[in-house]
Parts: C-alpha cells; sequence; structure tokens
C-alpha cells in the first residue's frame, strides 16, 4: 500500500473511532452524573488522572520506543528491533509494578492529599486500591505494543482496537449500573475487564503486524537503555510538563474546592478531547516518516511534512474551534442542563476558553513530528515544562484567591499556549532550516480566514436562532461544518491539494471494489 493511501487508511479510521467514542461519550456523561452522582464522577476523574502522573515513572521510553523502532525498521536491523522491544517491555513491566503496588500501598494518604471529605473518604481508597492500581499496570503495558504498530504506520488497527474497548466499556457501563446498584464497584469491574481486553488485542495485532515479534530477558541490552534514555529523557520532561498542565486541574479542583467541582470541568473538557484526536490524526501519524525522511537525508521531504501537515491539521482545528467556541452554550445546555441545572454555564465558560488553548495546540500540526524525527527534542522539552510549572501556579492562585472558581483553572493554560507557540514555531523553522514567513503563510494564513469566517457564521446563527435541543443543535453544527469543508476545499486547499485528496479517494474506492468483488 502506498503512502498517502496508507496515511488516509489511518486517517479514516481514527476519525470514525473518535467520531463513535464522542457520540457514546456525550450519552455516557450525564448517566455517570446521574449513577454516580457529581461527587462520585469526580472521584472518577481524579483517579484516571493518577495514571497519567504515574507515567511520568516511565521516563520518556515509550515515545522514544516508537522513534527507535521506526529506525531500526528503516535500517531492516531486526535484531535491533528486538533488543530495543524487550528491553522497553522490561523496564516498563517493573516501573508499572512499582508503580501500581505504591497506588495501592498510599491509597489513605493520596485520598487525605486531595482533602476528600469524610462521607467520600472510604470511597476513594477503594477506588485507588481496585480501579487506580490495576489502571496503572495496564497503562505501562500498552505503548510497547502500540509503538510496534506505529512504526509499521498501522494506526488504524490501533484505532479499531480503541473503537472495540470504547463499545465494550459503554456498554458494560450502562448494563452494569442501569441494572444493579454496585455504583463505584460496577465502574471499577467494567474499566477494569475493558483495559485487560484492550491489552490482549494490542499485543496480538503487534505479533500480526511484525512477523517473527519475539520478546525476552535475554534479548535485552544496556545498549537499548542507554539509547532509550538518552531521547526519553527530553521526552519525559515534554510528558511532564503535559501532565502537569492537564491532570493537574483536577487535583487542584479537588483541594480547593472539593470533589464535586471536576463535573463542572471534566464534561467540557471531554468534547475537545473527543474533537482532538480528529483534528490530530494526520500529525500523529507522521513520526514514523519524518524519522525516516531524516534518516534518508530528504531534507526537502521533512519540510513537506512540515508545511502541509501543520496547514491540514489547522484546516481542520480552525473550523473545529469555530462551531465549538460558537456554539459552546447552547452545546452545554442541551447536554448538561438536565443533569447541572444553572450551572451548566460553568461548563460552557470553561468550554469557551478551552477553545482557545486547543487552537493553540492544533497550530503546533506536524511540528512534534519532525523534532521527534531529527531528534531535536530539548528545547519543546525544557520550555513546555517551565511553562508547565507557572500554569499550575497560576491555576492554584486563581482557583484558590478569586471568585473565578472551576474557570480560573483553564484561563493560565489558554494564555501559556499562546505564548508558547510563536516561539516553538521559531525553533522549528531553525532547526528545519525553513522560512518562518514562508511556514506562516503556507499553513496558517488560510486556516484562521477561514475558522474566522465559521466562527463569525455561528455566532450569527446562535443570536439570531440559537438551537434549544439536540436536533436543532446537530443541524446548525452540520450546516456549519459543510460550510467549513466548503471552504476548505475552495479556499484552504492548493489545486495540486485538491488533485492529490482526489487520487487518494479513487484509489481507495477501487481498492474496496476489489476487496468486495
Amino acid at each position: 500500500m502506498s503512502r498517502s493511501r496508507q496515511i488516509a487508511v489511518n486517517a479514516v479510521s481514527q476519525w470514525g473511532v473518535t467520531i463513535f467514542s464522542a457520540a457514546l461519550g456525550l450519552v455516557l456523561v450525564p448517566f455517570l452524573i446521574a449513577k454516580l452522582g457529581k461527587d462520585g464522577y469526580g472521584l472518577i476523574a481524579v483517579s484516571m488522572a493518577i495514571a497519567g502522573v504515574c507515567m511520568l515513572a516511565d521516563l520518556g521510553i515509550s515515545g522514544a520506543l516508537g522513534r527507535q523502532l521506526t529506525e531500526a525498521l528503516a535500517k531492516k536491523d531486526e535484531g535491533k528491533y528486538r533488543q530495543l522491544l524487550s528491553t522497553a517491555l522490561g523496564l516498563n513491566l517493573l516501573m508499572g509494578l512499582t508503580c501500581a503496588l505504591a497506588v495501592f500501598l498510599l491509597a489513605p494518604q493520596l485520598a487525605r492529599a486531595f482533602a476528600l471529605p469524610d462521607p467520600l473518604f472510604d470511597t476513594g481508597v477503594f477506588l485507588l486500591r481496585t480501579y487506580g492500581a490495576t489502571h496503572v499496570l495496564f497503562t505501562f503495558l500498552m505503548p510497547a505494543p502500540r509503538a510496534v504498530l506505529g512504526s509499521h504506520n498501522r494506526f488504524d488497527t490501533s484505532s479499531q482496537i480503541d473503537a472495540v474497548r470504547r463499545l465494550f466499556e459503554t456498554a458494560g457501563l450502562f448494563l452494569v449500573l442501569a441494572s444493579t446498584t454496585a455504583g463505584i464497584a460496577g465502574w471499577v469491574a467494567v474499566c477494569v475487564t475493558t483495559d485487560a481486553v484492550c491489552t490482549v488485542l494490542l499485543w496480538r495485532a503487534a505479533a500480526k503486524t511484525h512477523v517473527g515479534l519475539g520478546v525476552g530477558v535475554s534479548m535485552m541490552r544496556l545498549s537499548s537503555v542507554k539509547e532509550l534514555f538518552s531521547l526519553g529523557s527530553q521526552l519525559t520532561l515534554l510528558q511532564l510538563s503535559g501532565q502537569l498542565s492537564v491532570n493537574a486541574d483536577p487535583f487542584i479542583l479537588t483541594a480547593c474546592l472539593g470533589p464535586a467541582s471536576v463535573s463542572l470541568y471534566r464534561p467540557p473538557t471531554q468534547i475537545l478531547g473527543a474533537v482532538s484526536p480528529i483534528v490530530m490524526t494526520v500529525a500523529n501519524q507522521l513520526h514514523p516518516l519524518a524519522t525516516k525522511a531524516h534518516v534518508d537525508g530528504d531534507k526537502r521531504d521533512l519540510a513537506a511534512i512540515l508545511f502541509r501537515g501543520t496547514k491540514y491539521t489547522m484546516l481542520m482545528g480552525a473550523v473545529f474551534c469555530a462551531i465549538v467556541g460558537s456554539l459552546a452554550y447552547p452545546i452545554c445546555k442541551v447536554w448538561l442542563g438536565k443533569v447541572l441545572g444553572e450551572q451548566y454555564r460553568i461548563c460552557a465558560a470553561v468550554l469557551t476558553i478551552q477553545v482557545g488553548t486547543y487552537l493553540g495546540a492544533f497550530a503546533a500540526g506536524t511540528q512534534w513530528p519532525v523534532l521527534l524525527g531529527m531528534k531535536r527534542t530539548a528545547f519543546a522539552a525544557y520550555g513546555r515544562l517551565a511553562f508547565a510549572v507557572l500554569n499550575i501556579l497560576a491555576s492554584w492562585l486563581l482557583v484558590r484567591c478569586t471568585p473565578l472558581g472551576v474557570v480560573g483553572v483553564v484561563i493560565p493554560t489558554m494564555v501559556i499556549e499562546l505564548i508558547w507557540r510563536p516561539m516553538l514555531v521559531y525553533h522549528v523553522c531553525r532547526s528545519a532550516n525553513v522560512s518562518i514567513r514562508e511556514y506562516a503563510m503556507q499553513a496558517y494564513l488560510s486556516p484562521l480566514l477561514i475558522g474566522a469566517a465559521v466562527a463569525a457564521l455561528g455566532f450569527t446563527v446562535r443570536w439570531l436562532a440559537p438551537p434549544e435541543n439536540l436536533w436543532g443543535l446537530a443541524a446548525t453544527a452540520a450546516a456549519l461544518g459543510l460550510t467549513g469543508a466548503a471552504l476548505i476545499w475552495f479556499a484552504g486547499f492548493s489545486r495540486s491539494d485538491r488533485m492529490d485528496m482526489r487520487c487518494v479517494v479513487r484509489s481507495l474506492v477501487i481498492q474496496r471494489c476489489a476487496v468486495q468483488s
């Protein structure tokens, strides 16, 4: 399969899974709040965030593994491929067991650190010792098979497994929570089972994708440890900054305002979290290609990945942000009004602010895959970490010392993202030896103009005829989406872009017809 065709297959697969997961999430969130209460839902969010914090113990190995496996595959070095995989899996297994045991033993101390009230203390400890510890272990077992699939550019397989996981989890939660009084215990049972099934499916898929895949203690090498840590140390800092910027928010809210406040923060975050994989689909699968271009010394291909990848990402991201931002209040009112009452307005304010944050994130485009492919990640790692610490301090002060409440935790994140992005653009362009002005004109100008046009239309519709129910909201979003798609096709894409898209679609249709016949 050609490179363009495989990228298209990966993208379509990821889009389908993300849309499917988002639809399930829209139904699941109010259901969980109704069944578990705002406090129970807040506890779940905090427990899930703990797994993200524990992944810092990964020390960047998982991110480095994907890049190094791609390089070994490009050089056709099967021995090194197996050594890297075995070494990374052994390290992750050791760290996963250590972190899971720590969460289990320190559950009471963690519950006190989160300032859980007495009625929720025992439930919090139970949740940490069951789901928290188990989920941490499975979280460490999944990156290695995902890295194998990624090195072969088979992100579509990962997407299909994620779809199965999401469907299994949602169906299980509805069945258990609607038909029993299990509550938190039922949620734990379903989610732990889902983690186990997903882990098994990922390893089976990895074994089928890389024929002859083998891991073992005998293939672990100290040289592989050094190779993974040399790049992983920088990825650890970047990962640390990401965890501090995102996963610290539930902890800050719980400590300052109680776990119920997280139920006002997490739903809008889930909306944009569902949109993000759709927008970043192309960018997230290009690091193997950027690595190969760097290994081959093909600077022209590397620049093309940076320019076109960022442009495509921003075209989708600007339109999505315009739609979500202009319809934030109707979305939250229709979706959460029944379970949260007038507090849906807080969710809408959080969602509106986060649109700015995510627009800055989407502006990254393919900057990270290019930097990772060139092993030029130091500036991004150290700079992001410094801003993450600043973000936590500012968020804590705004939530603790001002009347902003939940909204205070998202304002610093947006401001810092919009400051950081131009700095990284400058660094990437210098590293790839390309013109900053040319990059800005080709990658950002048309997406931002199109996003502004869609946003203006969305706010106009909301002012003249605000949607009051699900069907009205869906129709309005669809109309804005179609308008954005038309603008992308005729104004965002160049003539060569349109020709390439037609060729890829035509080849996929021909292949599909051949398979069916």
